[in-house]
């Protein structure tokens, strides 16, 4: 599963927004245009390829209670770890300083 939305391929943030829309994080007539909630992510992934610690910025309501909530609506392999409230100007893929890539080849391959 990929991180950005791709129609018609389920993704991490689909299955993200998906779980902030059913704890009421965000209005349920803004998944659809996460522009106005200001979503950025911090880095992509492709499909096949695993992710960890990524980082999501956006408008939402900042209540650490609501973690619980939100991963009781996502699949196991996807989990909300934390809500920090950040400045408004805030940008999760502006703000990133790095990023760290580590490839793993069968050794049949060569």
């Amino acid at each position: 599963m990929g991180m950005q939305r791709n129609p018609g391929v389920p993704t991490i943030e689909d299955e993200l927004i998906k779980a902030l829309t059913k704890a009421q994080a965000i209005p349920e007539s803004l998944q659809d245009n996460l522009g106005k909630l200001q979503f950025q992510r911090c880095a992509r992934t492709d499909k096949g390829v695993s992710a960890a610690r990524q980082v999501v910025s956006l408008k939402m309501v900042c209540d650490k209670e609501l973690i619980p909530k939100i991963n009781e609506h996502l699949p196991k392999q996807i989990r909300v770890i934390d809500i920090k409230r950040v400045t408004k100007k805030f940008n999760s893929k502006r703000a990133c300083t790095s990023r760290v890539y580590e490839y793993l080849l069968p050794t049949y391959a060569f």
